[in-house]
């Protein structure tokens, strides 16, 4: 019983060690965020999901539950980030919001590598059906 009893505090104690450990870790600046949205499903409805994360180290900054095509979303979700980092720059896949909002905040945008190179490979593999061989 007594086991029970002193559960709670320890998951206590262990949640605020761990968002301490966090918040160590957290670069106090970030000239570049790279940010990514995704559509999840919660009780069999669709849900826009947010990622953000610092492209020097590669840290996790934010995971937010927004739609990534709703501009005005995503800019008030970001703004405080932005702000408070310093952030020059968004990288992005180009889709959805990312360059509106890149200029709505007064930061350059950048298109992902990866990126670029999946959409020229797709290019690249429509192209090859319609041109003959030789």
């Amino acid at each position: 019983m007594a086991l029970f009893a002193l559960l709670p505090q320890s998951v206590l104690r262990d949640g605020r060690a761990l968002t301490e450990a966090v918040r160590r870790r957290l670069p106090q600046k970030a000239r570049v965020l790279g940010v990514d949205g995704f559509g999840v499903r919660v009780r069999g409805k669709p849900q826009g999901v947010l990622l953000g994360g610092e492209r020097g180290q590669g840290l996790p900054l934010l995971v937010l539950q927004v739609e990534e095509k709703d501009p005005k979303a995503v800019q008030s979700a970001l703004r405080p980030l932005v702000q408070a980092l310093g952030v020059e720059v968004l990288v992005s896949d180009d889709l959805g919001a990312s360059p509106a909002v890149a200029e709505d905040l007064g930061l350059s945008h950048q298109v992902c590598s990866f990126s670029l190179l999946r959409w020229a490979d797709r290019a690249l593999r429509r192209l090859r059906l319609q041109v003959p061989e030789g």
